[in-house]
């Protein structure tokens, strides 16, 4: 399995904002989220504390994240950037916290979550509750989509689509990069780590865990899980958290949710 930050590079990308043009109807994940934040992200940055500190642990396609700055700026709340890892993200925050007293919003979108396992999933979401809230009344909180989605021919669609492929299949070219710089190995000898012709991309439903699997090979999964309420709440309660709001459309099964630390 290669982990997601050693896939992307700037070129896919561009490649992945070529897909979302391509596959904007069958890719809802994008099309719902996109659809939610044009109608709805004046108030969910109305519920971002004054002078908040605002760290994005990832959205995908820029547009997403713009959407909301653009609406940050036109409320004249100010905000500052950071780039690294979701570990570098959290443990900027406490660093942050301690001296500046400031509070915190950490935005995790594009319905990242899904593609951490259950347990996993509540793990990183108390962790990052921790990271932002330092007890329930705090006004740090945490911004996240999740996809509600079960509906196979829906999933399939979206991520099954020839488009597709050229994103998926980049990430070997990347993780290829990646080895030869470790290992010094010539420029010519970039593609003996991984032959792409010798793999093949494989999406699949699983109705009975709930999630979309995509496969570089038989072994190797890309996995998504979908919440349903159930599940959301499941989810919320083993990582510690309650959802203070929430924004949704009664055409998308994808929304946004906003976290903070359960009173203990």
């Amino acid at each position: 399995m290669l982990p997601q930050n050693n896939i992307i590079d700037i070129r896919a990308v561009k490649v992945e904002d070529s897909i979302y043009e391509a596959v904007l109807k069958d890719y809802y994940l994008r099309h719902e989220e996109i659809h939610i934040l044009r109608t709805q992200a004046h108030k969910m940055t109305h519920k971002i504390a004054e002078n908040s500190a605002i760290v994005d642990l990832g959205s995908g396609s820029l547009d997403k994240i713009v959407t909301l700055l653009d609406t940050l700026e036109a409320q004249k709340k100010k905000c500052a950037a950071l780039h690294g890892t979701f570990e570098d993200g959290l443990e900027w925050i406490k660093e942050d916290r301690a001296t500046s007293g400031r509070p915190h919003c950490v935005l995790f979108l594009g319905s990242t979550i899904g593609s951490f396992s259950r347990e996993n999933a509540a793990n990183f979401i108390r962790k990052m509750a921790a990271s932002t809230c330092t007890c329930p009344g705090d006004q740090g909180s945490v911004l996240l989509s999740i996809d509600s989605c079960k509906l196979p021919t829906k999933v399939l669609r979206a991520f099954s689509s020839d488009a597709v492929v050229p994103f998926t299949m980049a990430g070997f070219q990347h993780a290829s990069t990646i080895i030869r710089d470790a290992t010094g190995a010539a420029e010519g000898r970039l593609t003996d780590v991984f032959q792409v012709k010798g793999w093949y991309y494989l999406s699949e439903y699983d109705s009975v865990l709930g999630r979309h699997e995509a496969s570089y090979t038989p072994r190797d999964r890309d996995i998504h899980h979908k919440y349903n309420h159930a599940e959301r709440k499941e989810l919320f309660s083993k990582a510690g958290v309650v959802a203070v709001d929430a924004w949704a459309d009664s055409t998308c099964d994808l929304a946004f949710y906003q976290l903070k630390l359960a009173d203990q």
